[in-house]
C-alpha cells in the first residue's frame, strides 16, 4: 500500500476543489492513495467528518492496483488500513 501527499494536480483533485471552493470551503490537503497488497487483502479508507456525505462517514475499498483520491480539510480525516478479505 502507497499513501502520498499530492499537490492536487490531478484532474479529479481540481474538480474536487472546484466544488469546495464553490462551497465556501478551502481545501487544504489532498490523499491519494495506492493499493499494493496481496489478493487475500484489500485497503478500507475510512472517511469521517464529510459535510458532502449524510451521516459525515462512510468507507472506500480498494483492490490491489486501484488508486483512490480525496481532499481533506477542517474536521474531515482519512484512516487507511489493509484488512483481510
Amino acid at each position: 500500500m502507497k499513501l502520498m501527499a499530492d499537490s492536487a494536480n490531478s484532474a479529479e483533485s481540481r474538480a474536487s476543489r472546484a466544488i469546495l471552493n464553490n462551497q465556501g470551503i478551502e481545501m487544504t490537503t489532498t490523499v491519494t492513495i495506492q493499493a499494493h497488497c496481496e489478493s487475500k487483502k484489500e485497503v478500507h479508507i475510512e472517511i469521517s467528518g464529510d459535510p458532502c456525505h449524510e451521516g459525515g462517514t462512510h468507507t472506500k475499498v480498494l483492490q490491489d492496483g486501484e488508486t483512490h483520491s480525496l481532499v481533506v480539510y477542517d474536521g474531515k480525516s482519512v484512516t487507511v488500513k489493509e484488512v483481510i478479505k
